[in-house]
């Protein structure tokens, strides 16, 4: 028999017995009041060769629950337990994760300061100031400096620490050239294969992304672009393509475009040229659309940079 604090194991019966305010014993417990005819029954003794199996949950806890406190087996928390049946094993209830960790919200509150310019090119990453700041450890920021690093934003030098990357003109042009041309290879699949369930989708969203252009709501008109540009990549892009615009996306800070003066009807004008150029049924065309957009968009980032003073005339 396995002793615990406030319970027992019979191992003849496999019950669970909670005795409360006296000392355990190994006894057999009759059926509870809880107890029908339908109730599963128990499962056969286990050879006495065999170890004791450890205390298992089951999904169905009726009147005669009682609290297990924890023991070696049952982890830090108590464990509601039906001490007639312990066969029937159900999956514990799991947490979702986050859907960032906390380094990746940190790497995104320095692409934040970088592109608000307020750490330059050549500035050292302060590290523990960003910690003290968002009431983190210096873990995260570790992380988040690595990722930058990954990203090309950050540079790390020995013994010395991480500094913000140089960047120009010419490094945004380029980002916003790749995404384009990985952009080209989904819309040029959509014209070989159309979908017409996401081609349906794609009027509603260039609908959606009129209206929030004509009512002034910069934020729902990048919303609604970004979900046009997802729902493109889902219906022609494969999964590389995605996974390579997912790490591409991580340069820019999440939203940070919609914030650019025109950005709006800059979007509002893209997404109607691409889906044009989908229905016309040239690839050439599809492909040079998403282009152009995105190009459309570096230019009009560079002028934002620049008049903010986050780029300088000399390096555009």
């Amino acid at each position: 028999m396995i002793q615990r604090t406030g319970a027992s194991w019979n191992a003849s019966s496999r019950y669970i017995v909670w005795s409360p305010g006296r000392a355990n014993t190994t006894s057999t417990p009759s059926r509870c009041s809880c107890a029908t005819a339908s109730s599963p029954p128990v499962l056969p003794t286990p050879p006495r060769s065999r170890a004791p199996r450890p205390v298992r949950r089951h999904r169905g806890v009726g009147p005669c629950g009682r609290t297990l406190r924890p023991g070696p087996l049952d982890g830090a928390r108590p464990a509601l337990i039906h001490y007639q049946f312990v066969g029937r094993v159900a999956s514990p209830k799991v947490t979702p994760l986050p859907r960032r960790t906390t380094g990746e919200l940190v790497a995104e509150h320095v692409r934040t300061l970088i592109f608000r310019g307020d750490l330059r090119p050549g500035d050292r990453i302060p590290q523990a100031e960003i910690a003290d700041d968002l009431g983190v450890s210096r873990l995260p920021v570790r992380e988040a400096v690595i990722e930058l690093a990954r990203d090309g934003l950050v540079e790390m030098e020995p013994h010395s620490g991480a500094f913000v990357a140089p960047f120009d003109a010419e490094v945004i042009r380029q980002h916003f050239e790749i995404v384009g041309l990985v952009q080209g290879l989904a819309a040029e699949t959509l014209v070989d294969r159309p979908d017409p369930a996401a081609l349906a989708r794609l009027h509603d969203l260039i609908a959606r992304i009129d209206a929030a252009t004509v009512a002034g709501d910069r934020t729902a008109t990048h919303e609604f672009t970004m979900e046009f540009l997802r729902v493109l990549n889902l219906a022609g892009g494969s999964v590389r393509q995605r996974a390579v615009l997912r790490a591409l996306a991580r340069m820019l800070p999440t939203g940070f475009f919609a914030g650019v003066p025109g950005a709006a009807e800059s979007e509002r004008r893209g997404a109607h040229m691409i889906l044009d150029a989908v229905e016309s049924g040239s690839r050439t065309r599809a492909r040079t659309a998403c282009v152009e957009v995105q190009r459309m968009h570096a230019e009009l980032l560079v002028d934002h940079l620049v008049a903010t003073g986050v780029l300088t005339d000399a390096v555009v």
